[in-house]
């Protein structure tokens, strides 16, 4: 996501050279500024940041700082040659060129000092992001699962012990410190429809998450906890129970259901997913039916504290954010991943 940044302060009418701010912007970034306040530019006359609109359409001095700008208006400079009439504000504006922000009055080279009074200016930026390195979520990625319960702290989903399910492996809850079970949080994300690992997970995609915690030194990218699953009813205001399992014991061959599918949402449909950003997760079982990936009540086990993780109707039960969840970045890869 864009990274938000402010400044605000005053601009005094009677500075020629402007009210430098420190504040650095760069090409593509995109500024909201709201300006406010009274100058007077000689006696008794006023005005705000639009500057002295009873001069419009009729004469302006020579030597005029800005010549496209109304007199007394707001001027924004960046760097030390672009320069552009802000008024009292724009909003997303895109940045041209690099630069530091200044601020100034337009007004004639000289006659500054009979001014008085200033604006107010506030300025928030976003700065722009390169996409090629933005952090695109792929196929073959392993990642953790963040929950978004309490601004993000329903803890990682992993799995845990074995599972009570008729043919599931490991019950899956979510962990707040999961490192303190071992590597119980990675997944690899798998294609349900078959594109190939190095592809771009989009918004709308089936894909399967299998846990790639192993029990032996075997350990292997197929030798793991088993996939994401919903296996068994689960409780009101729930849906169905979450475990994993292994295709064998739960795969459409086997079962005729698609409880393994999940269909990663984030936007409209073909939005290209990178890792931390907000997603929903729906299981496919009983035609797209299965509900959505969901933590609900406390889980308190022998080494962590974490919720509970089944489905749910809703992607937004309670609005409490328990159906959001980000892929993020495993921390190593093989063996030891968490």
């Amino acid at each position: 996501m864009p990274k938000s940044d402010t400044w605000s302060g005053a601009v005094d009418g009677k500075l020629e050279n402007g009210q430098k701010t420190g504040f650095m912007v760069q090409k593509g970034d995109t500024l909201t500024i709201i300006a406010s306040g009274w100058v007077e530019r000689g006696p008794g006359r006023a005005f705000g940041p639009q500057g002295d609109e009873s001069l419009v359409g009729s004469y302006k001095p020579e030597g005029l700082t800005c010549p496209e700008g109304l007199v007394g208006a707001l001027l924004m400079k960046i760097g030390a040659d672009y320069l552009t009439p802000i008024n009292t504000g724009v909003f997303r504006w895109t940045v041209p060129v690099d630069g530091e922000l200044t601020f100034l009055i337009n007004d004639v080279a000289g006659d500054y000092d009979n001014n008085a009074g200033s604006f107010n200016v506030s300025v928030e930026k976003k700065a722009a992001v390169n996409p090629s390195a933005a952090d695109v979520l792929k196929y073959g990625d392993k990642v953790r699962l963040l929950n978004g319960y309490a601004d993000w702290n329903g803890g990682y989903l992993v799995v845990h012990d074995r599972s009570r399910e008729v043919g599931a492996k490991h019950g899956v809850v979510t962990a707040d410190t999961p490192e303190l079970a071992g590597p119980i949080d990675t997944w690899l994300i798998r294609s349900a429809t078959g594109k190939a690992d190095g592809s771009r997970v989009r918004s709308g995609d089936v894909i399967r998450l299998f846990n790639l915690y192993g029990d032996n030194p075997a350990y292997n990218d197929t030798n793991g906890a088993g996939y994401l699953d919903t296996n068994g009813h689960a409780t009101t205001p729930e849906l169905y129970n979450v475990s994993s399992a292994d295709m064998a014991s739960r795969g459409f061959d086997k079962t005729g259901h698609k409880t393994l599918d999940w269909v990663v949402l984030f936007g409209a449909v073909g939005t290209q997913i990178n890792i931390g950003d907000p997603i929903n997760l729906r299981n496919e079982y009983n035609n797209s039916q299965g509900g959505y990936l969901d933590t609900c009540g406390h889980f308190d086990g022998r080494k962590f504290k974490g919720y509970s993780v089944y489905t749910n109707p809703s992607p937004n039960r309670a609005g409490v954010g328990t159906g959001s969840w980000k892929f993020l970045r495993a921390r190593t890869s093989g063996p030891t991943a968490r």
